[in-house]
């Protein structure tokens, strides 16, 4: 048995595909601690993992971020970790790992970076449906030179070697021995420019607790619409107010996910077919749903396809415009640009997948058999504990 220690900023989008991969791993009789911020403790817990209090570096005086790197290379050391696996975005797990001269293993959610499809290149895109980010202020924007100051910083505490300053993108960029992407390998641009290192599985979905406060008794029989925006960057009322009007009053009956939000948006007169909530269980309501309206975040475009549902995609942040042109060129769905969706834009992009929902079915049902056949998070821990055989250092318990 060896013991790994799991990092990831504690975003939804960033901890639920990692649970999968964490319970793979236990069922095989590794052990596991999931260094996690409190309000994730439940979900770490049910996978059969150990849940270690870690505050996050983000919003730290200099004096207290200091004292977080040592407690935790004490915690790590006194675990007697063999083995470091983090999230891309918690970019300090390389760091932690080569302080302690332990393997360290990458895992995302979404897209492989190198020098020919790079987070910039992502940060950047302009398409028919995106017009491109504006300011420091939107949605998704990245103060990267702030970023990497402060992962210069850690760093130097460490004294571990650091990326280059003059390429700040590159400390998303992590390049481990084994880095696994938790996506299909069709959606990744440039995916024949990544080595044996990079193993794309195409999903890590697994089923998980139901929300027992949503009122099921909801439902009936008429078809279904899910909305859900995603759990980060959903503040847009004006969308939900469009969904409203354009469906309100109709045959369809719809189930509206406004998101865990942190200030409250008034979005009026709520019509009898609708029901609005800030959290649905998305697993269960994609079982019961004709469309999901979604912002094409690739957790969401993922289950989507795996559940067998078209979707209008409406996205929010550059990386999910990309998903969305994905899915739209692959068949799956209709990407709508967000600062342009009318009433009557949404209304004709469900009827005419209504219209012509075999061959929408049959493309994804493709889709859906070919990420099937990567593998997912058992494939995942096929390729951990073969390339951690035979080192040294990942030592019997």
């Amino acid at each position: 048995m060896a013991k790994y220690a799991f990092f990831s900023i504690p975003a939804y989008g960033h901890v639920l595909p990692t649970l999968p991969l964490v319970a793979e791993l236990v069922s095989r009789g590794e052990q596991v601690n999931y260094y996690m911020r409190s309000d994730h403790k439940n979900s770490i817990e049910a996978v059969g993992a150990t849940w270690r209090d870690f505050p996050f570096f983000v919003s730290m005086t200099l004096e207290e971020e200091a004292r977080a790197v040592e407690s935790i290379i004490d915690s790590l050391r006194a675990e007697q970790t063999n083995c470091i696996i983090y999230d891309f975005s918690f970019i300090w797990g390389g760091l932690l790992a080569r302080a302690l001269r332990i393997p360290a293993i990458n895992v995302r959610s979404t897209y492989a970076h190198n020098r020919h499809f790079t987070l910039q290149s992502i940060h950047q895109h302009k398409s028919h449906i995106w017009p491109g980010q504006e300011g420091e202020g939107a949605a998704g924007s990245l103060d990267i030179h702030a970023i990497y100051t402060q992962f210069a910083r850690i760093g130097q505490v460490l004294n571990v070697p650091l990326p280059p300053s003059d390429d700040p993108y590159a400390v998303f960029s992590a390049n481990e021995a084994l880095n696994i992407y938790m996506i299909p390998h069709k959606f990744q641009p440039y995916a024949e420019t990544f080595d044996e290192r990079h193993i794309f599985i195409g999903s890590s979905i697994q089923s998980r607790s139901s929300n027992e406060d949503f009122p099921f008794e909801f439902l009936d029989d008429r078809p279904l619409i899910y909305i859900a925006l995603g759990t980060l960057f959903n503040d847009r009322a004006d969308i939900f107010k469009t969904c409203i009007k354009a469906f309100g009053q109709t045959n369809w009956q719809v189930v509206l996910s406004r998101g865990r939000q942190t200030t409250s948006f008034a979005l009026g007169p709520i019509p009898a077919n609708f029901l609005v909530v800030n959290y649905a269980p998305q697993l269960e309501l994609l079982k019961r749903a004709s469309i999901f309206i979604s912002h094409g975040g690739m957790n969401s475009t993922i289950e989507s396809i795996m559940a067998g549902v078209p979707a209008v995609y409406i996205p929010q942040i550059a990386e999910q415009a990309i998903n969305a042109e994905m899915a739209e060129k692959l068949g799956l769905g209709i990407a709508l640009n967000p600062e342009k969706v009318a009433i009557d834009q949404l209304r004709d992009a469900v009827e005419q997948i209504s219209n012509n929902r075999a061959r929408y079915e049959k493309d994804i049902q493709t889709m859906r058999a070919s990420i099937q056949g990567e593998g997912g998070y058992k494939r995942a821990v096929d390729t951990i504990l073969s390339l951690n055989a035979n080192r040294p250092d990942m030592t019997s318990c």
